[in-house]
C-alpha cells in the first residue's frame, strides 16, 4: 500500500472510536492507489466517500490486550488479535476484514498511533452483533470435531466442498468442511473456495444486508493474513465464516433473484444501471472477454454509486476490491464478474426505486 493514501486513511480513522466498517472502507479506498487501472478521480472520490461514512462509537472494551505491549509487525499483531476475533465470531467475515485492514495500515502507522488503532479494533470486535444462529463458537466447533469419524485414506478433493451449503444442519456443513482442515490444510485454496461459494450465493440471492458479501471479504482477509497466523487459527476463522454462509443459505431468508424474461444483450453499464440483476449478470459474463473495458466500466460505476448509503457503499467497494484481489494477473472468473454485476445492479435498482418514490 502506498504511504500517502495509507496516511490519509489513518488520519480519518483516528477521528473514530472504532476500527469497523468505516475504517475498512477507508483502507480499501487507500489500496485503490495500488491498482493502476483505477482512474484518479475514482480513487479520490472513494477516499472522500469512505471518510464521510458515519462515525462508530462502540464502548471501550477493557481487555488484557489493552495493556499488552504493542507489536512492531503484523505477525505480532495477528498473534494478539486473531484469538480475540475467534472468541467474538459475530459477523466473522467483517471481523477478519477489519483485522486485515489494520495489518495493511500497520507499517504506515506512527508509534503513537498503534496502541489507539489496536484499541479501536478491540472495541469493534467486542461490540459487533449478529442475528441468532449466524455464529458458531470455537467451543462448538471443537465439540463437532469430536463427533467426526476417524478419517482414512487420501484427503478429499476441494470440489466436494460445493456440497457444504446443501447440508440440512450446520454440524453437517462443518463435517463437510472439516475433512479439509487437517495437517495438509491449504489456506489459499480453502479461502478461494469459500469466496467462490459466497460468490455463488450472490448470483442467486439479493444480499440486502450484506450477509453473504462479508464472507467474500472475510475469505480474502484470511488469505491475506495467513502468512502471519498459525494454520489452526485460520482454520477456525474459515470454519466460522463457512457456518455463517450456511446460515445465509438456510436461515437468513434472503430473497431470490428472479430471472428476467428479456434475454436481449445489453452493454455492461447500461444493464447495471437498469437495475435488472439477471441482465447485469449476463452482461458482466460477456464483458470479461475484453478485460480492460470490463474494469473501466466497473470503476466508473463505483464512482457513480458513491452516493449510495454507507452499507451499500461498503458492499460495492468491498466486493470490487475482493474480486480484483481474487483475479490478480489472471483472467476474471465469470462468476466473480457476474456477482459484481449483481451487487452493482442491486444498487441501480435501489436508485431507480428512490427516484420513483
Amino acid at each position: 500500500m502506498q504511504h500517502g493514501p495509507a496516511r490519509s486513511a489513518i488520519a480519518a480513522i483516528m477521528e473514530d472510536d472504532a476500527f469497523g466498517e468505516r475504517a475498512t472502507a477507508l483502507t480499501l479506498a487507500a489500496h485503490l492507489a495500488d491498482i493502476n487501472v483505477v482512474p484518479d478521480a475514482v480513487r479520490v472520490k472513494a477516499l472522500e466517500r469512505s471518510a464521510a461514512m458515519a462515525l462508530e462509537r462502540p464502548p471501550v472494551f477493557v481487555h488484557t490486550l489493552s495493556v499488552t505491549p504493542v507489536p512492531g509487525d503484523q505477525r505480532g499483531l495477528c498473534e494478539q488479535l486473531v484469538p480475540l476475533i475467534i472468541e467474538y465470531p459475530a459477523q466473522s467475515g467483517m471481523q477478519a476484514a477489519s483485522l486485515a485492514a489494520l495489518c495493511a495500515l500497520w507499517p504506515h502507522a506512527a508509534s503513537s498511533e498503534r496502541a489507539p488503532l489496536r484499541q479501536k479494533l478491540i472495541n469493534t470486535v467486542a461490540a459487533r452483533q449478529a442475528p441468532a444462529g449466524s455464529t458458531v463458537s470455537s467451543q462448538q466447533l471443537r465439540a463437532w470435531q469430536r463427533d467426526l469419524p476417524t478419517a482414512h485414506g487420501e484427503s478429499p478433493g476441494v470440489a466436494g466442498l460445493k456440497s457444504l451449503l446443501d447440508e440440512p444442519q450446520p454440524q453437517l456443513a462443518y463435517h463437510a468442511l472439516a475433512e479439509h482442515l487437517g495437517s495438509n490444510l491449504d489456506v489459499a485454496t480453502l479461502s478461494w473456495v469459500l469466496g467462490a461459494l459466497s460468490i455463488r450465493m450472490l448470483l442467486h440471492y439479493r444480499d440486502r444486508d450484506g450477509f453473504a458479501s462479508q464472507v467474500v471479504f472475510g475469505a480474502v482477509a484470511c488469505d491475506q493474513i495467513a502468512r502471519w497466523t498459525p494454520p489452526e487459527h485460520i482454520a477456525t476463522m474459515i470454519s466460522q465464516q463457512a457456518i455463517h454462509l450456511w446460515w445465509c443459505r438456510h436461515r437468513a431468508e434472503l430473497p431470490p433473484i428472479r430471472s428476467c424474461l428479456d434475454t436481449s444483450p445489453r452493454p455492461l453499464t447500461e444493464a447495471i444501471r437498469s437495475g435488472d440483476i439477471t441482465s447485469a449478470q449476463r452482461a458482466a459474463r460477456n464483458a470479461i472477454r475484453i478485460a480492460p473495458e470490463f474494469w473501466q466500466g466497473m470503476w466508473e460505476l463505483l464512482g457513480e454509486w458513491s452516493e449510495q448509503d454507507d452499507q451499500r457503499w461498503l458492499r460495492g467497494l468491498g466486493l470490487i476490491s475482493a474480486v480484483s484481489y481474487r483475479t490478480g494477473a489472471n483472467a476474471i472468473a465469470p462468476d466473480d464478474a457476474a456477482a459484481l454485476g449483481s451487487v452493482f445492479a442491486d444498487m441501480g435498482y435501489n436508485e431507480r426505486t428512490a427516484i420513483v418514490n
